[in-house]
C-alpha cells in the first residue's frame, strides 16, 4: 500500500514481528509470500526426491542430510524444516492439511504468473504433482512426508 500509511502502522507490525517490509502497491506482500512458497516447494521437492532416491539404495535420510549439510545443499529450508523432522525433534504430522494448503498456494502462484503473462515451468510441474497427490487422497500428508509418496509411486510423471 501507500508508503506513508505503511509508516503510520509500522509500530503495529512491530508488535507482530521483527522483519517488516514495504514492498509497494497493495498486493505486493501477497506476491512476496507466493514467491517465497514457490521457492519453498521447489526446494523441498528436490530434498524429498533426494531422500527417496537415497533410501532406495539404502542410505538413511539422517546420514544423507549430514552429507548435504557439507555441500551446496544447506539452506534455511534444510535447517528449519527438514533436519528437525528427520532427526526426530519435530514429528511428522499427517493430520493437518499440509499438501492441501501448499497446493492452494502453488495454484495461486500459477494464477498470478498467468495474470502477468509469464510461464513458470518448474512451478507448473510442481503444481501438477501436488494436484496428483491431493486428488489421490493425500491432502493431509505432512509436507515433509513427500518422499513417502515418491516411494509409494503415486506420481504419473
Amino acid at each position: 500500500g501507500e508508503a506513508a500509511l505503511f509508516e503510520r502502522v509500522r509500530p503495529l507490525f512491530a508488535l507482530m514481528g521483527k522483519n517488516i517490509f514495504h514492498l509497494g502497491a497493495v498486493g505486493a506482500g501477497q506476491t512476496a509470500k507466493l514467491c517465497q512458497n514457490l521457492i519453498l516447494v521447489s526446494t523441498l521437492s528436490g530434498v524429498m526426491e533426494s531422500i527417496a532416491l537415497g533410501r532406495a539404495v539404502g542410505v538413511e535420510p539422517q546420514r544423507l542430510l549430514e552429507v548435504m549439510d557439507t555441500c551446496l545443499a544447506p539452506t534455511r529450508v534444510m535447517d528449519v524444516l527438514v533436519k528437525p523432522k528427520f532427526d526426530g525433534r519435530v514429528p511428522f504430522d499427517h493430520s493437518t492439511d499440509g499438501l492441501t494448503m501448499i497446493g492452494k498456494d502453488i495454484t495461486l502462484v500459477r494464477e498470478l504468473a498467468e495474470r502477468v503473462g509469464i510461464t513458470l515451468p518448474i512451478g507448473s510441474h510442481i503444481q501438477s504433482l501436488y494436484r496428483q497427490a491431493i486428488d489421490k487422497g493425500y491432502g493431509r500428508q505432512d509436507l515433509l512426508g513427500w518422499y513417502e509418496l515418491i516411494e509409494k509411486g503415486i506420481f504419473d510423471g
